[in-house]
């Protein structure tokens, strides 16, 4: 839990609670085998099965490898914010 996080406006307080998924990554050697799809489907399905409506996380805006893999999901940028030093899109997405 990040409460900073939890507290910016772009969230959908419709679909809350929401968790958020954070600080994935897949080492570099690993990198382009579909790992960090896997993380993110499973991080879904376990916030789904602990009770959350929705998932909500930051991704670096300049970051284009992470933007693509999300964009598999189909998640919704809500917003944008700058947070810890950076530049970030608000993603989140409805569990269903």
């Amino acid at each position: 839990m990040d409460e900073d996080v939890d507290k910016l406006e772009c969230w959908n307080r419709d679909i809350f609670p929401g968790g958020e998924l954070a600080r994935i990554a897949v080492t570099p050697s690993m990198q382009n085998r579909g790992l960090a799809r896997k993380m993110m489907q499973h991080g879904m399905e376990a916030l789904k099965e602990r009770g959350y409506k929705s998932v909500h996380f930051l991704v670096n805006k300049y970051n284009v490898k992470a933007i693509k893999c999300y964009a598999v999901f189909g998640y919704n940028v809500v917003g944008e914010c700058h947070m810890y030093d950076q530049d970030f899109l608000c993603y989140e997405k409805e569990l269903i």
